[in-house]
């Protein structure tokens, strides 16, 4: 995933650590994440001949990759010399980089957790079909329908509590920062998105045999539609000192506007390629080991869902009087996606 820039420190001034700004440093996004780690899963399939000549047959296949979650933290204590703490985003009421404060040292504490979320799984049903075989090979077309499944989630949740009322007020206008010691607000954007794909697929599967070693060549190629859901949330719990909890809706870059759910379909292709080696160890049990490349032509991905355009007078806790631009509702937005990895497994055969 792309993550946009959204968490920034830098010098106390004016401007506080808005992007472009001197001295701001990106604590976390621009960049990409979660796409280095290795992720465990598994692959069953179970198939049958239809005939003695196994010549025609059917097979269907399971896969998972388990659960991958990241978090990143980042806290300030607003105690002197303490870091700078905020989210950046594109101020539209006033046309300029703004930044939502979080911690500012002496007057604010403050902290941010970012996390994200993926899971991905797949099915699929093939008939077999030989075209060609000999004493040291053979050639199967394979055809059926296949099915997709990728989930994934972010959630942006930053808590803030003045220390202190702020000697210069305009310094946080339209920052969301609480201008009342004491305050405390938490304040969550959660944006997720479910793709699913349904296609029909065809491929081919050659089989390489020397004595007791065989290597095993696929080639599958799915045309079909993703049906892709994003959910946007967003809410802001204000605490006032020794008074109760007041929650509103709307976050930062979740807010009233754009907050909802969304659907869209959008014409994909799945391609997916392998090979395995192996080695016959029974008469009936087999070993191998290989590599696997799966591409997915179009999906809705939580962080390319962001618009980190926001009219700063919208946002709850801003002390601005609302005005300029309203937030519009999202439209999804998709992206290639794409896996690899290596198989080590069993096959028994009778």
């Amino acid at each position: 995933m792309k993550v946009p820039p959204l968490v920034t420190t830098g010098p106390l001034s004016a401007t506080g650590p808005t992007l472009g700004a001197p001295g701001t440093t990106v604590l976390f996004g621009g960049d990409e994440i979660d796409d280095d780690f290795l992720r465990s899963g598994g692959r069953f399939t179970l198939g049958f001949w239809l005939n003695e000549c196994q010549t025609k047959g059917i097979e269907a296949s399971y896969f998972f990759l388990g659960s991958r979650s990241t978090n990143f933290d980042a806290s300030s204590s607003g105690a002197p010399g303490s870091s700078l703490l905020g989210r950046p985003f594109f101020d539209t009421s006033t046309g300029t980089q703004g930044v939502e404060l979080l911690a500012v040292p002496g007057f604010a504490a403050g902290a941010v957790r970012v996390g994200t979320n993926s899971n991905l799984q797949g099915a699929e049903v093939n008939g077999i079909c030989n075209l060609c075989c000999g004493c040291c090979y053979r050639l199967d077309l394979l055809a059926g329908p296949r099915w997709l499944e990728l989930d994934e989630r972010i959630t942006i949740t930053e808590s803030t509590t003045l220390l202190a009322n702020p000697a210069t007020p305009a310094f946080f206008a339209g920052s969301g920062l609480p201008v009342v010691a004491g305050d405390h607000i938490v304040t969550t954007d959660r944006f997720s998105t479910h793709n699913d794909f349904y296609g029909g697929q065809i491929g081919a599967r050659y089989e390489l045999r020397r004595g007791k070693a065989y290597v095993d060549l696929l080639g599958k190629v799915a045309l079909g539609v993703t049906h892709q859901t994003l959910e946007v949330d967003g809410s802001t719990a204000v605490t006032p000192p020794g008074g109760a909890t007041v929650t509103t809706p709307g976050g930062l870059y979740a807010l009233p506007g754009n907050i909802g759910h969304y659907t869209h379909d959008e014409f994909a292709v799945v391609t997916e390629v392998g090979i395995n080696a192996g080695y016959q160890l029974t008469n009936h049990l087999r070993g191998f080991v290989g590599y696997t490349f799966l591409y997915w032509s179009d999906v809705a991905r939580p962080v390319d869902q962001i618009d980190r355009n926001v009219n700063s007078t919208l946002v709850p806790t801003s002390i601005v009087a609302p005005g300029g631009p309203p937030t519009l509702p999202l439209a999804i937005k998709d992206t290639p996606f794409w896996a690899h990895g290596v198989n080590v497994g069993l096959e028994f055969r009778f």
